[in-house]
């Protein structure tokens, strides 16, 4: 490719020359400083406080997790009364399949 030198020169003195206001330094730092000092906000309603604590990542794994297992036992338990039903007619069908029941 062709280097040219003209095309160079004018990239480089078109760049923007930006100058920062007075003071911005220090105002940016004293406002880190204000954000690192200033008190949490203290959560008013108990649903706040289990949310804060169970959506950090940490957490996060645990309690789905424990929703899984708790999804399995109810659909076992449910399995297990659909299956005591589902039996019981079978059983009254082939004792006595003209009754009404």
């Amino acid at each position: 490719m062709h280097n040219d030198e003209s095309l160079i020169k004018m990239l480089r003195e078109a760049r923007p020359q930006y100058s920062l206001p007075a003071g911005f330094q220090g105002a940016v730092w004293r406002r880190i400083r204000e954000t690192k000092t200033s008190p949490d906000r203290i959560p008013v309603h108990w649903l706040e406080v289990l949310a804060e604590r169970w959506l950090h990542p940490r957490f996060a794994l645990a309690l789905a997790a424990v929703m899984v297992g708790l999804g399995v036992f109810a659909g076992a338990v449910e399995g297990a009364k659909e299956a005591r039903l589902q039996a019981r007619e079978r059983y009254l069908t082939a004792v006595a399949p003209l009754e009404v029941r």
